[in-house]
């Protein structure tokens, strides 16, 4: 796949769930704060926990485009193809078992309409790195990421962003079980 087109669908898978994170995040308030049994997250905590998570992502990310930048300026080459994510999969799916740090825990004190703004921004945010490197210039830099496992857990920045994403991803679909759960 081309450079510009793989771009375009990682910016395309961005802009969905974070569409659907916000649809979540204009809910009943009330709603979003009923817990469900078993003392799991109710689906405003999941939604800070979500914004929590990609602040600390995102900083990362950054870093990455800030390095890889860095390289592309002292001439250093990039790969004339995009990516490989699909070793990124399981991070969406439920069977992933990873406790989340305490930095990213919800305190359950931060109101929807700021979690919903800052939700906003970090989309923001994950296309201006998108523009920043539109080229495949991302890959010069590669950062270690645990969750990831196996042999291939450095990631550049487009892989690095399709984690947020596919965590985003994974939480949506825990918001959709806990309101199911609560009715």
């Amino acid at each position: 796949m081309s450079w510009p087109a793989a771009i375009a669908a990682l910016r395309g898978r961005i802009e969905s769930v974070f569409e659907a994170l916000l649809e979540r995040a204009q809910l009943d308030e009330a709603r979003l704060r009923r817990a469900p049994e078993g003392g799991s997250w109710t689906g405003i905590e999941v939604l800070e926990h979500v914004a929590l998570t990609d602040r600390f992502l995102l900083v990362l990310a950054d870093k990455i485009a800030r390095k890889s930048l860095a390289r592309a300026a002292r001439g250093d080459a990039w790969p004339a193809s995009a990516p490989s994510f699909a070793h990124l999969e399981h991070i969406a799916g439920r069977e992933l078992e990873w406790r989340a740090p305490e930095h990213t825990r919800p305190a359950g004190a931060v109101e929807l309409e700021t979690i919903a703004r800052t939700l906003e921004s970090d989309r923001a945010r994950a296309f201006a790195l998108l523009e920043q490197c539109p080229d495949g210039v991302g890959t010069l830099h590669r950062i270690r990421m645990s969750v990831v496992g196996g042999e291939d857990d450095r990631l550049e920045l487009y892989q690095y962003l399709e984690v947020v994403r596919l965590h985003a991803e994974r939480h949506v679909r825990q918001i959709d079980r806990v309101l199911a759960a609560a009715r």
